[in-house]
């Protein structure tokens, strides 16, 4: 870890004197004006307004999940409601908090739909600025010199995590939280001054909670190594000394994570009861992960890619094209700066027994957990093998290191010429070394420009080293500092491709005559349905990860979300529509405009097509059942190259059945008869006796002659919708025995049911949904909706507030106190 030095002198001897007397007082502030300078130069595109920050190649995520999420939250904002229950994702799912507990997602969306596009790439930058002077800050009350801890941070600021995970706009955000967090340990390390800790800790649980984990793991084992090196281990109290410093600082985090309860809780349980967590998915990932052994590392394929992204972003090419193991966004993003690699050996130079070995083992942790899937899949919970923000960490302790060792170099410290000439030496020899031609491989123009980079790096680096040439060495390092942010940190970014000032404005991918339609429906129908598409609008190269309802403003049956609701997957999975859902992580639901047999059953009202016509929509659909489907439309609107149809015997949101069909009867159906049966009889959960009381089930003498007689059946006690809104839905129903009124709502458990104003549970019916059993008669029923643990979060978040005020007062007395 850095060094920490001496007080500074009133007449600094910094290198580039004019910028070391403003950067000894001011080092964080000139780091972020740097930073900020750079950015504007690498993202000028976007700051003038011709590109938007909406990527269409891998991360393609920006334009089909953060920006309709986004659009989707600023029109909810805007029409007086917090986010909760939407019929806008899949056939319904609960978005709260969506990124309200996250300040830089918010600010983009408070700035208005028409211009989060462009202010995604405003806060990028800010993010970077932001970045850059908190690490800066923190390596100068590490006591590092003024242009080491500036150069530090500006190469935190451009390092791949922050540039390249920042064209996801998560990891940007997780980059600034960090280094908040290493500043606040040193404020309170050094002044006692708690109350940064609460607000990093605060800010994490609140936008990313999963995080607490691997960021809490992380401060605790720095600040653990940090007292070790100050104090020595007798001299800090041994165990006693490092487990008090520990867990007054876990008592810290609980206070800022408590806090953001309100936040916090609804977003874990989203995350715990999902498929990719508690669900099949994250059963069989935890089952593979854990066979491993501890001790196995990663493929020598994924070793190969990890060490050559420590050179850079794009030696193994940029965007969709990257040739590394994994993708271009989810390969370990370990570059952080060319000059790093060189100086962090020299952070051994003339170091204690003690110091080497807190070094070395620093090193040693982050190359475990690069080599090792095993301890990395641990911070994940076993749930996934992302690198994302455990390899920024392993990346970050070489970035420390080289700081420390330059901020030595700097003071007067020596250069150890033939450790640098052998890292040198090293590094190019896994740069121009030919790699056999069947394995990953460098691409040759940008590895001999980064070999030269690096030999030019190395003679600044010695030129360091001698009195007389360091003025000059230190203005040559921060030039080509400059240089390297702009020409191999910042394209990872900035030279991909985007969506363009002039495609938001043409009549192409989110702005399409489908927009068009959807405003006319809304307009002409307001009722309470939903709308399938059998296009996707979206602009990106990925178009099977589809969120336009969210975008274009109807409600449809497609989703694209990390948590999709698992009652809708459940209910995908029963019905065999399965395309997709393996191979995303359960992560893509497409929809169902290929089951049209499914659209009355759904409520599916009017479809959007590029087919002209009937024959063409239903060809378009891919349907085994032409001749049933065919009857269903009648194109009633045409927008430019879309057609709208109507589905003439659309059912309501809800029908009734009168007959019951065991659930492993359904399952023992051909796929394709599984979604006529389903007008028949609706299918219980076999755990729930009292939802099948009253009711007889399905044989072949009840069961309807054909799928036009069934469909005539579900209508005729029909549910009719009287009003609705966000997470509310009321209506009447007449029935003239006992029947089970079935909602094509997912299951959630923040739903509940009034029946004729009084309390009525909900039952668990056709693989997903939720059902009332009515008696016979006339009845009005309500279905509510409150996201699940809010009313928890905020509690936990009261009293967290309740324990900040409490410590703050008990502070001030103990100051008042003699």
């Amino acid at each position: 870890m850095p060094a920490p030095g001496p007080a500074e002198p009133r007449a600094p001897s910094d290198p580039l004197s004019a910028l070391g007397r403003l950067a000894t007082r001011r080092a964080a502030w000139v780091c972020a004006l740097l930073v900020l300078a750079l950015a504007a130069l690498a993202y000028h595109r976007f700051l003038l307004l011709d590109q938007a920050f909406l990527f269409t190649d891998v991360g393609a995520d920006t334009v089909n999940g953060m920006y309709p999420r986004w659009v989707h939250l600023a029109e909810t904002l805007r029409a007086g409601h917090l986010p909760g229950w939407t019929f806008r994702l899949g056939l319904g799912q609960n978005v709260f908090p969506n990124s309200l507990g996250d300040p830089f997602d918010l600010a983009v969306v408070l700035s208005g739909r028409p211009r989060i596009p462009y202010a995604m790439a405003y806060m990028e930058v800010a993010k970077l600025t932001l970045a850059g002077g908190l690490f800066c800050a923190f390596l100068r009350a590490v006591g590092l010199a003024p242009l080491a801890a500036l150069l530090g941070g500006v190469l935190y600021a451009f390092s791949g995590f922050m540039v390249v995970g920042g064209s996801w706009t998560i990891f940007s955000t997780e980059g600034v939280h960090l280094a908040l967090l290493l500043l606040a340990f040193e404020r309170y390390r050094a002044r006692g001054r708690w109350g940064l800790l609460v607000l990093a800790f605060f800010l994490i649980a609140a936008g990313r909670p999963v995080n607490l984990l691997s960021h809490g793991l992380f401060l605790a084992l720095y600040a653990a190594v940090r007292h070790v090196d100050l104090h020595g281990w007798a001299g800090g109290g041994g165990i006693k000394g490092v487990a008090g410093l520990v867990a007054r600082l876990a008592g810290f985090g609980a206070l800022g994570a408590a806090a953001g309860g309100v936040f916090m809780l609804p977003i874990l349980n989203e995350m715990l009861h999902s498929h990719r967590v508690s669900g099949v998915l994250g059963q069989a990932a935890r089952s593979d992960l854990l066979a491993r052994s501890p001790f196995a590392p990663a493929p020598a394929a994924e070793l190969k890619t990890a060490l050559l992204r420590l050179f850079g972003n794009d030696l193994l090419g940029r965007g969709t094209p990257f040739k590394g193991t994994r993708q271009y966004l989810d390969a370990p993003l370990l570059y952080a700066g060319l000059p790093t690699l060189l100086l962090a050996p020299q952070a051994f130079v003339g170091a204690t027994g003690r110091r080497r070995a807190v070094l070395g083992g620093a090193l040693a942790l982050a190359l475990v957990l690069v080599v090792f899937p095993y301890p990395r899949s641990a911070l994940w919970a076993f749930a996934v093998d992302y690198y994302r923000v455990v390899g920024f960490l392993a990346a970050l302790v070489p970035l420390l290191l080289a700081a420390g060792a330059l901020s030595r170099i700097l003071r007067g410290g020596r250069v150890h010429l033939p450790l640098l000439g052998a890292t040198l030496a090293v590094l190019a020899a896994a740069l121009l070394v030919p790699w056999p031609p069947d394995t990953i491989a460098p691409d040759l123009g940008l590895k001999w420009a980064t070999a030269g980079a690096l030999a030019a790096y190395a003679g600044v680096i010695a030129l360091l080293g001698r009195a007389r040439q360091r003025p000059l060495a230190a203005g040559l390092l921060v030039a080509m500092v400059a240089a390297e942010v702009l020409l191999l940190a910042t394209p990872g970014a900035t030279k991909r491709p985007v969506v363009t000032a002039a495609d938001l404005h043409a009549k192409t991918g989110y702005n399409d005559y489908a927009a068009d339609a959807a405003a006319w429906l809304r307009q002409t129908d307001p009722g309470l349905y939903r709308v399938e598409k059998t296009f996707s609008s979206s602009p990106s190269d990925y178009t099977v990860y589809r969120n336009d309802p969210m975008v274009q403003g109807y409600r449809g049956t497609s989703a694209y979300h990390r948590f999709n609701n698992p009652a809708y997957l459940k209910f995908l999975v029963a019905v065999g529509a399965t395309d997709l859902l393996a191979r995303t992580h359960y992560r893509v639901a497409q929809g169902l405009a290929r089951r049209p047999l499914l659209h009355p059953f759904l409520g599916v009202r009017y479809l959007m097509s590029r087919a002209p016509d009937v024959a063409g929509l239903v060809a378009a659909t891919g349907t085994a059942h032409p001749d049933l489907a065919a009857p269903l439309y009648q194109p009633v609107a045409t927008f430019g190259d879309v057609t709208v149809f109507r589905d003439r015997l659309a059912l309501p949101i809800a029908f009734t059945y009168d007959h019951w069909l065991d659930y492993r009867a359904f399952l023992s159906l051909a796929p394709e008869t599984r979604d006529l049966a389903l007008y028949d009889a609706f299918v219980p959960d076999p755990r729930d006796a009292e939802a099948v009381r009253g009711l007889s089930p399905i044989t072949q003498e009840t069961a309807a002659p054909s799928f036009s007689a069934a469909l005539a059946a579900r209508a005729r006690d029909g549910f009719t919708v009287t009003d609705f809104g966000p997470g509310r839905i009321r209506g009447t129903v007449t029935v003239p025995a006992r029947r089970m009124l079935a909602f094509t709502v997912p299951q959630d458990p923040g739903w509940s049911a009034r029946v004729d104003g009084a309390p009525a549970p909900l039952h668990g019916v056709n693989f997903g949904f939720v059902g009332l059993p009515l008696a016979a008669g006339t009845h009005t029923v309500e279905l509510c909706y409150r996201p699940p643990a809010v009313a928890a979060g905020a509690a936990v978040s009261g009293a967290g507030l309740l324990g900040v005020a409490a410590l703050l007062i008990w502070g001030r007395r103990r100051r008042r106190a003699p």
